[in-house]
C-alpha cells in the first residue's frame, strides 16, 4: 500500500489495512529514506531540509506510534527502524540526512 510516511494520517490507514487483511502486527520494518540535496548547511534550502527530515526521521515516529499499540494487543513484536552508517558519523554536504539518520538511532 502506498503510504507517506511524513502523513500520520497514510500511517494510520497503513496500520488499519494491515490489521483488516492479516489480523495482527507481529513486526514492522521502518525504511522509507530519501537522499536529498548536497550543499553545505549555509546554503541548504529550507525546503531540503524539512524534507528530508519528514521523511527520514519525523516518519519513523508515526510508524511506531501506530505499531507499537497493535503489537501490545499481542503482548510481543518487534521494530526495526533503519538509519544508517550516517547515523553513527557525519558527512560533509549532506547535513539533512546525516541529522535525520542520527535522530533514528536516537529514537530507536
Amino acid at each position: 500500500m502506498r503510504t507517506d510516511v511524513s502523513c500520520s494520517a497514510d500511517v494510520q490507514a497503513l496500520m488499519a489495512r494491515t490489521i483488516e487483511t492479516y489480523g495482527r502486527l507481529d513486526y514492522a520494518v521502518n525504511n522509507a529514506g530519501i537522499g536529498g540535496a548536497n550543499a553545505p548547511t549555509a546554503d541548504y534550502s529550507e525546503e531540503d531540509w524539512h524534507r528530508i527530515i519528514g521523511i527520514n526521521l519525523t516518519g519513523d515516529w508515526p510508524c511506531m506510534k501506530y505499531e507499537i499499540p497493535r503489537m501490545l494487543t499481542l503482548g510481543k513484536g518487534a521494530i526495526v527502524n533503519i538509519a544508517s552508517a550516517m547515523g553513527l558519523t557525519g558527512l560533509s554536504l549532506v547535513c539533512g540526512y546525516t541529522t535525520a539518520k542520527h535522530g533514528v538511532v536516537g529514537l530507536t
